[in-house]
């Protein structure tokens, strides 16, 4: 009988002890998400971290971390193309520029070629006379 209240006791102290633990994590968790949003983020992030460098020493880690990995190599090519289509956007906008600029510039020298033309010709008529 003393055995079995020792055996008991022992067990009963290890799920008192197991259910502090729990509600200690769940009210440290719940503070930091409620109260420290910032501090959970940077834990959040420290500890993705830290599954991504630890990738390759365990199966499990490797698991784990696989979706954080896929999403990492999505938002590279999203950034690489984003980048692309920027700088093609940006030579095509510099290219139109230039060449309407070209085109009004050729139109103006066009016409001042046309008027000069024009003017020397009258400026001849009149000395012939």
């Amino acid at each position: 009988m003393a055995l079995w209240e020792l055996i008991s006791s022992v067990f009963q102290s290890l799920l008192n002890l197991l259910y502090a633990v729990l509600l200690f994590s769940y009210e440290t968790l719940s503070w930091l998400h409620f109260e420290a949003p910032r501090l959970e983020g940077l834990l959040a992030g420290i500890l993705l971290a830290w599954l991504l460098s630890r990738r390759e020493s365990h199966p499990i880690v490797k698991l784990i971390s696989a979706p954080l990995k896929l999403i990492l190599d999505i938002m590279d090519l999203t950034w690489d193309k984003g980048l692309h289509g920027i700088e093609k956007l940006y030579g095509y906008g510099k290219s139109l520029i230039k060449d309407s600029f070209s085109w009004t510039t050729g139109k103006i020298k066009q016409g001042y070629r046309v008027i000069i033309r024009k003017l020397s010709t009258t400026k001849d008529n009149l000395e012939d006379k």
